[in-house]
Protein backbone atom coordinates (compact mmCIF):
# COMPACT_ATOMS: atom_id res chain seq x y z
CA UNK A 1 0.00 0.00 0.00
CA UNK A 2 1.35 3.52 -0.90
CA UNK A 3 0.66 6.48 0.88
CA UNK A 4 0.25 9.62 0.01
CA UNK A 5 0.35 12.88 2.08
CA UNK A 6 -0.93 15.93 1.37
CA UNK A 7 1.35 18.11 -1.00
CA UNK A 8 3.74 20.61 0.11
CA UNK A 9 4.67 23.83 -2.36
CA UNK A 10 8.13 24.91 -2.58
CA UNK A 11 9.18 27.57 -4.30
CA UNK A 12 6.28 27.20 -7.20
CA UNK A 13 6.85 23.19 -7.21
CA UNK A 14 4.49 20.51 -5.91
CA UNK A 15 6.38 18.12 -3.91
CA UNK A 16 4.02 15.03 -3.01
CA UNK A 17 5.34 12.33 -0.54
CA UNK A 18 4.54 8.66 -1.53
CA UNK A 19 6.10 6.02 0.89
CA UNK A 20 5.15 2.30 1.04
CA UNK A 21 6.36 0.02 3.67
CA UNK A 22 8.31 -2.67 2.66
CA UNK A 23 6.60 -5.92 3.41
CA UNK A 24 8.38 -7.57 6.25
CA UNK A 25 10.96 -5.22 6.84
CA UNK A 26 9.70 -2.49 8.75
CA UNK A 27 11.15 0.06 6.82
CA UNK A 28 10.04 2.96 4.72
CA UNK A 29 10.98 3.67 1.31
CA UNK A 30 11.67 7.38 0.04
CA UNK A 31 9.33 8.56 -3.28
CA UNK A 32 8.50 12.07 -3.84
CA UNK A 33 6.72 13.39 -6.68
CA UNK A 34 7.88 17.23 -8.15
CA UNK A 35 5.03 19.04 -10.21
CA UNK A 36 4.77 22.39 -12.05
CA UNK A 37 2.03 23.73 -14.58
CA UNK A 38 0.50 20.51 -15.12
CA UNK A 39 4.23 18.67 -15.67
CA UNK A 40 5.64 15.85 -12.71
CA UNK A 41 8.44 13.89 -12.17
CA UNK A 42 9.06 11.35 -10.00
CA UNK A 43 11.99 10.79 -7.69
CA UNK A 44 12.86 7.70 -5.69
CA UNK A 45 15.74 6.05 -3.28
CA UNK A 46 17.19 2.96 -2.30
CA UNK A 47 17.54 4.52 1.37
CA UNK A 48 14.95 3.36 3.73
CA UNK A 49 13.50 4.71 6.96
CA UNK A 50 12.11 3.19 10.38
CA UNK A 51 9.01 5.25 10.22
CA UNK A 52 6.40 6.59 7.97
CA UNK A 53 7.00 9.83 9.33
CA UNK A 54 10.83 9.99 8.83
CA UNK A 55 10.45 8.74 5.31
CA UNK A 56 7.97 11.82 4.48
CA UNK A 57 10.31 13.91 5.81
CA UNK A 58 12.91 12.54 3.62
CA UNK A 59 11.19 13.12 0.86
CA UNK A 60 10.37 16.85 1.44
CA UNK A 61 14.53 16.86 2.01
CA UNK A 62 15.43 15.49 -1.38
CA UNK A 63 13.00 16.92 -3.57
CA UNK A 64 14.03 20.90 -2.38
CA UNK A 65 17.52 19.87 -2.28
CA UNK A 66 16.79 18.83 -5.97
CA UNK A 67 15.07 21.91 -6.74
CA UNK A 68 17.68 24.27 -5.20
CA UNK A 69 20.35 22.53 -7.40
CA UNK A 70 18.35 23.00 -11.17
CA UNK A 71 18.52 24.35 -13.39
CA UNK A 72 23.26 23.26 -12.72
CA UNK A 73 21.23 19.69 -12.26
CA UNK A 74 18.75 20.19 -14.74
CA UNK A 75 16.40 17.34 -13.35
CA UNK A 76 13.05 20.04 -12.90
CA UNK A 77 14.66 23.14 -15.10
CA UNK A 78 12.15 22.15 -17.59
CA UNK A 79 8.60 21.91 -15.48
CA UNK A 80 9.55 25.75 -14.10
CA UNK A 81 7.74 26.82 -17.87
CA UNK A 82 10.85 29.62 -17.72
Amino acid sequence: MVFVTRPHVYKGFILTARTFQVRGSGQWTLDVTIGRRGSMRAFSSTETFPSEHDATTACWRMACRIIDQSPPDCRVSDLSGD
